[in-house]
């Protein structure tokens, strides 16, 4: 452990200091700052808290024992950036900050950086998250290897909505080096294997997720929860127990007057009804939850294209016609859009070779498993109705591969 004195001396110059400037500073004379530093005179309280005002350093921890201190106040800031007190931590941090200007602070500073990283994270701004990343050193201690993951996954879940193996699998190098339960990292890893089609995957993290969190869990980090469970309890074909849940999640939206919970909550049931095939309701549902979804263009996007199947599936063509028009106005994605409307016009050989050839490989590339499957189960059924035997049994078996892929991941 440093001295005190050369503590001192390293700010200093890390400061581009001489001893005469800091011995004017605190008006003592240069000799007795050269002494001070070479640990020949002993720092009373005012002489130290003079010092550490000539340096700029103020809140910083240089006597022993102070570092605990510190990292005790930096996790105290860190817990208020996950709970999304996002003003109280900027405010904290600048009590904080000048541990920045400690050169011998290496584990403390990276800390502390890691920490204001995940404060950018929050606030959205991924740009200046990302450039902080990619220039840290990675020769690290344990503790901020974890969070350097744990951020990373963060950023590329958030950068990239579609994707999350990437993101996985630096959520999975944080998990593999967390010292204690973390709600928040298996919730993002949750959200990843739910991504990739692994249902099942998701619901043992998310039961992780449930008891790190214990009776600690506020009301939104509860919806999140429980309404990720309830996808995957779809995705298993289990609708009734994921109904149960997304109406108690409906109520808890609805007491905190959250209109963007309430819009998802009931495009999940909606979706629920979906794989029952209950047409109507399901569009009922997803009817209700596009009231909420006003200016939110993402969700507004999934609204119309499962609108768009409830009518398929309901023959009601001329008006899904009318609906997909609006969807160069969400900005659909042009394959999704094709294939809605290859949908409409099944029979003909065109459609049925599209969403053979061109939507399943598509939403299987994009790690769509369900939304593939969905469409394989339509052409089975098509091909069956047809008599084309052995064009059902190819869907058919498709189906079959894609499932045990996702028990083979357990």
């Amino acid at each position: 452990m440093l001295p005190t004195g050369e503590k001192i001396r390293q700010i200093r110059k890390a400061k581009g200091l001489s001893q005469e400037n800091l011995a004017y500073d605190i008006g003592l004379s240069t000799s007795t700052v050269c002494r001070i530093e070479q640990g020949i005179v002993e720092i009373n309280g005012d002489i130290l808290k003079s010092i550490k005002k000539a340096l700029e350093i103020e809140s910083a921890p240089l006597l022993p024992g102070e570092g605990e201190g510190y990292k005790e106040r930096l996790h105290i800031w860190h817990k208020l950036i996950l709970d999304g007190h996002l003003i109280e931590a900027r405010t904290l941090q600048k009590d904080l900050a000048d541990i920045t200007a400690l050169p011998f602070e290496k584990d403390l500073v990276n800390l502390y950086s890691l920490f204001e990283i995940s404060l950018l994270l929050a606030e959205q701004d991924y740009t200046a998250a990302k450039t902080r990343l990619q220039s840290m050193d990675l020769e690290m201690n344990r503790e901020n290897q974890y969070h350097y993951y744990r951020n990373m996954g963060w950023l590329y879940m958030s950068i990239g909505a579609d994707r999350a193996q990437e993101p996985l699998e630096y959520l999975l190098k944080a998990y593999s080096l967390q010292e204690k339960p973390d709600g928040g990292l298996y919730y993002r890893i949750a959200r990843c294997y739910t991504r990739l089609g692994q249902p099942f995957r998701s619901i043992a993290m998310l039961e992780k997720a449930y008891k790190a969190y214990g009776d600690n869990k506020t009301t939104v980090v509860s919806l999140d929860l429980d309404n990720k469970m309830a996808l995957n309890y779809i995705d298993i074909g289990d609708t009734v127990r994921a109904r149960e849940i997304l109406e108690k999640c409906l109520v808890n939206a609805r007491n905190i007057s959250n209109d963007n919970y309430i819009g998802v909550i009931l495009a999940n049931i909606g979706l629920t009804y979906v794989k029952d095939k209950n047409w109507e309701i399901a569009l009922d549902y997803y009817v209700q939850a596009r009231e909420y979804f006003k200016g939110v263009e993402r969700n507004d996007r999934e609204i119309v294209y499962y609108k768009a199947r409830c009518l398929i599936a309901l023959r009601r063509f001329a008006q899904c016609k009318e609906l997909l028009l609006s969807l160069s106005d969400v900005g659909y994605d042009g394959t999704i859009f094709d294939s809605l409307n290859h949908l409409i016009t099944l029979r003909e050989p065109a459609s049925y070779e599209y969403l053979e050839r061109v939507t399943i490989p598509f939403l299987m590339s994009k790690y769509n498993i369900m939304e593939a499957l969905d469409f394989c189960e339509v052409l089975e059924d098509f091909h069956e109705s047809r008599g084309s035997t052995r064009k059902a049994l190819e869907f058919a078996k498709i189906q079959r591969d894609i499932y045990k892929g996702m028990i083979s991941n357990l």
